[in-house]
Formats: structure tokens, sequence, C-alpha cells
């Protein structure tokens, strides 16, 4: 702590006498300090649209498995994919896909 206090003693000092170069300081130390919000304000921002994107497929890897499940089930009960698609409101294509990933 004693050496950021000399250092900040230091600073002050060659400061202190010459107006012109305070002005330059304190600009200098302004835009430091705006690039560090800058900077810290991407990261939240970008760790914030990382969590809704991981929400989101977190959501559609759920539905997808319930999807699965639902069709695989169906079909072992012995309905047709048609029935299936018909009565589970999930597209046809979907349920032909999911019969030849897990069954074919």
């Amino acid at each position: 702590m004693d050496k950021d206090i000399k250092i900040a003693e230091e600073k002050l000092e060659y400061l202190s006498g010459d107006p012109e170069t305070q002005e330059l300081y304190f600009e200098r130390e302004r835009a430091l300090h705006e690039k560090a919000n800058l900077i810290s304000t991407g990261i939240r921002k970008g760790r914030e649209e990382g969590r809704q994107e991981g929400r989101q497929e977190g959501r559609q890897e759920g539905i997808e498995q319930r999807d699965t499940e639902i069709v695989l089930n169906m079909l072992g009960e012995g309905l047709d994919e048609t029935v299936i698609a018909k009565l589970t409101k999930i597209d046809l294509e979907k349920v032909r896909e999911i019969i030849n990933n897990y069954v074919n």
C-alpha cells in the first residue's frame, strides 16, 4: 500500500504545477474509465445474450426430447405415423424423421 501512496504523491506533485498537464492527465483518466465501462458493459451484455440463447436451446431440446418420446411410445402402441402426426400435431416429416432416427 505504501508503494501506491508514493506513486500517487509523485503524480500529484508532478501535476500540481502545470494546468495544461493536469487537464491532459484528467482527460486521459476519463478516457480510461470510459473504456473500462464500455468493456464491462459489453461483457455484461454478451453474458446475458448467452444466457438467453442457452435457455432457448434448452427449451428446444426439451421439446424435441418430449416429442421423440411421445412418437416412439405411440409407435410402440401400434399407431401409424400419420395418426401420430395428427394426434400430436407434430409435423408428419418430423414424425418420420424421429422414426427413422430411432427405429430404423
